[in-house]
């Protein structure tokens, strides 16, 4: 931003004023519309890279639970992710960002809850919350950089 005009300090109220031209609001405006653009464009990129690691969680052997006859693969056990059978959970993997300043990584399938967090009969398979956590650090970098990328337009 380009002059802060006058800074004036009363002591007695404790307030601060700053008088600012018409083109500092304006830098300062355009300035959060460019952090709120890079924002968006971070959390696109960074949710990508959760949405892949979930899916390589889901798609990748090996799966040590049970062999149910009916079923193309291996089901998984507790703890594990939960194993590539119909594609439904697979294809289910999604994001989406609301506004500027909130991320959703999920799945859409309804009993994709039941075994991220478990049933009265079945212990959880975490795979959204690991593939989160997996990557958290990668999608700052990214949310970080689109940010960057954005303001040095």
């Amino acid at each position: 931003m380009s002059g802060l005009k006058t800074i004036t300090n009363n002591t007695r109220a404790e307030t601060m004023s700053i008088n600012m031209s018409d083109r500092d609001r304006l830098d300062m405006a355009n300035d959060m519309i460019k952090y709120k653009k890079g924002t968006m464009r971070g959390f696109r990129k960074g949710a990508q890279v959760a949405k892949k690691r979930i899916k390589e969680l889901i798609k990748n052997p090996p799966k040590t639970g049970k062999k149910y006859s009916g079923l193309p693969n291996r089901s998984s056990q507790a703890g594990e992710a939960p194993a590539f059978q119909s594609g439904t959970l697979f294809r289910s993997v999604s994001y989406a960002v609301f506004r500027w300043d909130y991320l959703a990584v999920g799945v859409t399938a309804i009993y994709g809850k039941f075994l991220e967090f478990k049933t009265k009969t079945m212990k959880p398979r975490p795979f959204v919350s690991r593939g989160c956590e997996e990557t958290f650090q990668t999608v700052r970098i990214a949310l970080s950089m689109g940010v960057d990328e954005e303001l040095n337009k």
